[in-house]
């Protein structure tokens, strides 16, 4: 019997009461088991965020896999009605995927987007980074096209409901000296005009957090394969025979690079959007002071405030947030952090801006089209930058050179104060202009000092290429991303087992396959002592066994047992456990949050939000307290296992979760 209502619908899904409905249960026989929980902490994020309607048909669907709409009705036991006004949501905010079959009869299938329901629960990094980055304003609107899944441009500009004169408005909040021009956009806290919201659309589409929605943005990677296979056939083999080696060589290049075209031409920034230089209009530099100064005041780099062009985008464009980037930016803030636990934070700082550069040019954490000979051709296939452009984006308040020692043969002796022209009480410029050639050579042989530390740290969070633009670096983030995740594997089986197992664990890494005797001989342990930590490592999945045979008998007595370590099966291990746990946090939250929820909805009521003290009692804000501090601990700890979900996972490209193969 078909539910009717909205209210039918939550009377179902809750406890059993209404009209009853057999919510889909995962068994072993239908998913595995990392699966189970993958896709159980996928729906209680959907539930969390779009109601329980939509959670009941994304787990319809998470159960049942790819089907068309009719088998989704008729598996998700709803009306018609009900079923495509939660697919509508599902869609728009890209948790399911859909694909129309050609032929007379299309139909067209759905399939979740596993990854886009997970990253609901990376919403708010993602805003605090571009906060970080573009000021406020920037957040917000992130924030505005996460909640709507996607948006038109010119829906957009609708929203923010524009004044039709605004003139030549500027952000009073934003805090700026008379003669300066326009402040950063860096530090913009309210979109006013409808040319701030294109600029600033503009620069969040150039920087890869936000990319075009196209058709193919609904496709599964399974769905892209075959059109992109369909088409290389028809066009090289007429006949629809791959035969032969040289044959199958061709195929393979020309699918691959029929799939770089399509994402080369998805990821385009340029098209659509229309640039106009700033004419000198009252404020801002002229171009003649442009090029004479370097484009900043005394030549020196600014940080994020320059002279911007008008920028028009077309209002039909479509745009979302580009998780694939969001990545990136993630990847490089784990790295900052690692730096300056092991260096210190004005070296990350440094390493920050040099990750910030390299963002530009790493669209993605890894190329899933590439295909590297060994670990050096990766390596080199890394992008660079040189310590110029770092000089350029750093903050020009940060002191670089409190964390380092002076020596006798200190580069910068010669820059001091009393052998450089100083600018201040003088109105020369030629005097200005050698003092502040003079500090930026100075703050040049800083920032390079500050990534040779980084080069010579035994983690080589970065490498000298060549001695372009005083010097240009690389970092190697697979090696470094390797590295992070076997150092958390081993803290995980430290805090579990001890000391000696991690000791265990890296020789077996490092000699390979050995048997117990020679376990003890390299560890200087005896055979019993090493016999139980083998063992209770084995239980929880950290070391495996194989078993040789010296005879036909395959008895155990002449059999060898050579124990060892396979770090991506405990990635995957950590990673499957990290679902699990995630997913409890989540349904306690749940559960407590529905303890007292009766406080919470008084307290959120109209009537009673600023006025607090009048209408709620000191038992109720003492509830409230006392819920707002868990909720906060509870919180804090599920963005700790989702920084390890995105180490394990979302960073190389060798260990993927079953949910997304």
């Amino acid at each position: 019997m078909y539910i009717q209502t909205e209210e039918d619908v939550a009377a179902a899904l809750n406890h059993g009461r209404g009209n009853s409905i057999e919510v889909p249960v995962y068994s072993e026989n239908q998913h595995s088991e990392s699966l189970q929980h993958y896709s159980q902490l996928c729906a209680l994020l959907v539930d969390e965020s779009y109601g329980q309607l939509s959670a009941h048909v994304f787990r319809t669907l998470a159960l049942w896999g790819r089907v068309n709409l009719q088998t989704l009705i008729s598996n998700a036991q709803l009306s018609p009605r009900h079923v495509k006004y939660a697919l509508s949501v599902l869609i728009q905010q890209h948790l399911v995927l859909h694909s129309s079959a050609a032929g007379s009869d299309p139909q067209t299938f759905y399939e979740v987007d596993w990854n886009g329901a997970y990253n609901l629960m990376r919403s708010g990094k993602i805003i605090n980074i571009v906060q970080l980055r573009f000021g406020e304003a920037a957040a917000q609107l992130v924030s505005n096209l996460l909640q709507l899944g996607h948006a038109r441009v010119g829906d957009l500009e609708d929203a923010y409901k524009f004044s039709k004169n605004p003139g030549h408005a500027i952000d009073t909040e934003a805090e700026h000296i008379n003669g300066e021009g326009m402040p950063a956009q860096r530090g913009l806290k309210k979109i006013t005009t409808p040319e701030q919201l294109h600029s600033m659309l503009c620069k969040l589409l150039e920087s890869g957090f936000l990319t075009r929605v196209r058709p193919s943005t609904f496709l599964s990677a399974a769905d892209s394969h075959n059109e992109a296979d369909a088409v290389v056939k028809r066009e090289q083999f007429p006949d629809g025979k791959v035969s032969g080696p040289k044959a199958k060589v061709v195929y393979e290049q020309a699918l691959r690079d029929l799939k770089r075209k399509w994402r080369d031409a998805a990821d385009d920034a340029v098209t659509g959007v229309k640039k106009v230089p700033k004419r000198s209009n009252g404020y801002g530099p002229s171009a003649k002071r442009m090029k004479t100064n370097g484009g900043a005041a005394n030549g020196v780099g600014t940080y994020g405030a320059e002279d911007e062009d008008e920028v028009t985008m077309d209002k039909d464009m479509v745009l979302k947030v580009n998780w694939e980037k969001c990545n990136v930016a993630l990847r490089s803030q784990a790295l900052q952090n690692l730096a300056a636990k092991s260096i210190g934070d004005v070296t990350a700082t440094v390493y920050g801006a040099l990750l910030e550069l390299l963002e530009r040019k790493c669209p993605r954490c890894y190329d899933e089209l590439a295909i590297y000979t060994d670990e050096a051709d990766e390596e080199a296939a890394q992008p660079t930058s040189t310590t110029l452009d770092i000089t350029d984006i750093l903050d020009p308040t940060l002191d670089l050179a409190s964390t380092l020692s002076k020596g006798d043969d200190d580069d910068f002796d010669d820059l001091e104060d009393g052998n450089v022209p100083k600018r201040e009480n003088t109105n020369d410029r030629f005097v200005g202009s050698a003092s502040a050639f003079a500090d930026r050579n100075q703050r040049l042989t800083l920032v390079e000092q500050h990534m040779a530390i980084l080069a010579e740290h035994p983690r080589g969070f970065a490498q000298k290429v060549s001695t372009r633009g005083k010097g240009e670096w690389r970092v190697n983030f697979p090696a470094l991303v390797r590295w992070m995740q076997r150092n958390e594997v081993e803290q995980v089986i430290n805090a579990g087992h001890g000391s000696i197992a991690t000791r265990i664990v890296r020789m077996l890494y490092s000699k390979g396959k050995l048997d117990e005797k020679q376990v003890a001989n390299f560890s200087l342990m005896r055979q019993k002592d090493i016999r139980s930590i083998m063992t209770d490592m084995h239980e929880h999945g950290f070391v495996e066994a194989q078993e040789v045979p010296k005879d036909n008998s395959r008895q155990p007595s002449r059999t060898l047992f050579l124990w060892y370590f396979d770090p991506d099966r405990c990635r995957q291990l950590l990673l499957q456990r990290t679902y699990k746990a995630q997913a409890r946090l989540i349904q306690r939250m749940q559960h407590e949050k529905d303890v007292v929820s009766e406080v919470i909805q008084k307290a959120e009521r109209l009537d009673v939000v600023g006025h607090e003290d009048e209408y709620l009692t000191s038992g109720d804000k003492q509830v409230l307290r006392t819920w707002r501090e868990f909720e906060e601990k509870l919180l804090t700890q599920l963005a700790r296992q989702d920084d390890l979900v995105a180490l394990l996972r979302d960073f190389l490209p060798d260990v993927r979760d079953a949910a997304s193969a």
